[in-house]
């Protein structure tokens, strides 16, 4: 698996959106069903092997979703068609999809919600549906009686088979979903206990709760707060001897937030995302052992929110502020410190922004995915708030073409009928570090010129957005079928002085050279 997740700055991530966005229990859709079309745009997690791709989608209002295609060998022509893509949607839940994992013909998702109680479910695709099963882990009376003990998952991967769950003080959970049979695979010991006599002697100790579970094709690297183990589940082996030694002076460890491991030959190469003490600041960077020297060396002074595995030696990387980098690591037991990346946002962005899609670089990267197809080339996949964007012939350093932006499309009735802004409610990002914005949808029936007006509740003018702008009917090369240029008709909740509004309802006004009028309503949130 060439994937990795790094849970705890996910879910805290999401976790942060969820409160900030929608801090009281809000409205949802009461039924969890299955569906066709991708369900949202706004692409949260990926996971997948070959042209197969499994998401999972934020659709609003506390309200997520499954998604998934099968690409049979002909993925692009595929995407092309919504209905190709088949979704399971959660809206008679209130929790949010922490993690997925996919294997053989299963996916399995953990879900959480902010006071902190979870569920896990398995979904495989059946014909031309999704099924969606609960999955139970029977922990002993001992377990759930015992008020210090932890057992959440927190993290989930596929690996030879069956599905490992990092449960904190329960350890990896392995789930064979053949036999349907659970166990219990306590770090470092060769034995295995089923999942209802697992039993914890003594009191927990939060220090080597396991946190994180990440696989490659032939390791499973588990971690916890201050131990890194190494599994393997061909002979059921653990590797205890990595320790949590830095080889940098002024460097002090703290703690691991995760580990990584990827086979290139015989060698197997380990990395760490770790809080270490620098000069008395606690702070994430992101590390690689040397077999050589038994310790850990400094290989970037950041820590990213996801990484994916490509081939060369590449790692595909995020990071806050919406920073796509690929670095190309030695494969080698030494490391390079600091290297400069091989390809950072500067050639990924007009990649993912050309004048045709009409759209901004996107305001969150969420996840980002590579699939190899060959020794030198694979499918990349990235996640954002924006769509999917998708390359299918990638070599890591060296390609220069578009994305291919995929977009849930619906369609939008011409003649200046059915308008609606996207997202109708409007936040700022919770770190101020991008205004959100809303995009205007229309459709006309004809080629005109355009002009767009908000206005707060009384109807006093708040800003023109555009004015008599010349835009294409959809049935005459406008965007997607439709008129709407994203970088051009929404707004970013501020008014003609460049001032955020107050929070409120306002509306905005539609209206075509050719007679054409629409109007709507947007709320600007807390």
């Amino acid at each position: 698996m060439l994937k990795c997740t790094i849970p705890a700055s996910k879910t805290l991530f999401l976790a942060a959106i969820m409160f900030f966005l929608f801090p009281a229990a809000s409205a949802f859709p009461a039924k969890c069903f299955s569906d066709k079309g991708l369900a949202s745009n706004y692409i949260y997690q990926l996971q997948g092997s070959g042209d197969t791709l499994w998401i999972s989608a934020l659709e609003g209002t506390n309200s997520f979703s499954l998604n998934t295609i099968a690409g049979r060998g002909a993925i692009s022509q595929r995407l092309a068609e919504n209905s190709n893509w088949l979704s399971y949607r959660l809206g008679c839940s209130d929790k949010w999809i922490a993690d997925i994992a996919f294997g053989g013909t299963r996916a399995v998702a953990l879900t959480d919600t902010i006071d902190g109680t979870d569920e896990i479910y398995s979904f495989r695709v059946a014909g031309e549906s999704v099924e969606r099963k609960p999955l139970k882990l029977m922990w002993s009376d001992d377990i759930t009686g015992n008020e210090g003990a932890d057992v959440s998952a927190l993290d989930v991967v596929y690996a030879k088979g069956s599905f490992y769950f990092a449960c904190l003080d329960g350890g990896v959970v392995r789930w064979n979903p053949k036999t349907e049979s659970t166990d219990v695979l306590v770090p470092g010991s060769s034995e295995s206990v089923p999942v209802e006599d697992f039993t914890i002697k003594g009191s927990p100790v939060p220090k080597r709760r396991v946190t994180s579970v990440n696989a490659s094709e032939k390791t499973l690297a588990v971690t916890s707060p201050s131990k890194v183990w190494l599994y393997s589940p061909a002979d059921s082996s653990w590797d205890t001897t990595v320790t949590s030694s830095i080889k940098e002076s002024g460097m002090t460890f703290k703690s691991f937030h995760g580990a990584f491991t990827r086979e290139t030959g015989e060698s197997r190469i380990l990395y760490s995302i770790m809080e270490v003490s620098v000069s008395g600041t606690d702070t994430l960077m992101f590390f690689k052992y040397c077999q050589a020297q038994k310790g850990w060396r400094l290989m970037l002074g950041d820590a990213p929110n996801s990484l994916s595995f490509a081939t060369g030696g590449y790692i595909y990387m995020t990071f806050e502020e919406n920073v796509i980098k690929a670095y190309r690591d030695t494969l080698v037991d030494s490391v390079l410190r600091n290297p400069p990346p091989a390809v950072d946002r500067s050639k990924f962005e007009p990649r993912m922004t050309p004048v045709s899609y009409g759209i901004d670089f996107p305001a969150y990267v969420n996840d980002i995915l590579f699939l190899p197809r060959t020794d030198s080339s694979g499918y990349l996949w990235i996640a954002t708030s924006e769509g999917l964007f998708f390359s299918e012939r990638e070599v890591p350093g060296k390609s220069h073409h578009d994305f291919t932006l995929i977009k849930r499309a619906p369609v939008v009735e011409a003649g200046l009928k059915k308008s609606y802004a996207r997202p109708g409610i409007l936040t700022s990002d919770i770190w101020d570090v991008k205004q959100s914005r809303t995009v205007f949808v229309y459709n006309l029936e004809k080629d005109a010129d355009v002009t767009i007006r908000v206005y707060d509740y009384n109807m006093d003018l708040v800003k023109t957005i555009v004015k008599n702008k010349a835009r294409k009917a959809g049935k005459n090369g406008g965007p997607r079928g439709r008129s709407t240029v994203e970088n051009e008709d929404c707004w970013d909740g501020r008014d003609a002085r460049g001032r955020m509004v107050a929070p409120g309802v306002y509306y905005y006004k539609i209206n075509a050279s050719t007679g054409e009028r629409d109007f709507g309503k947007i709320v600007v949130a807390k």
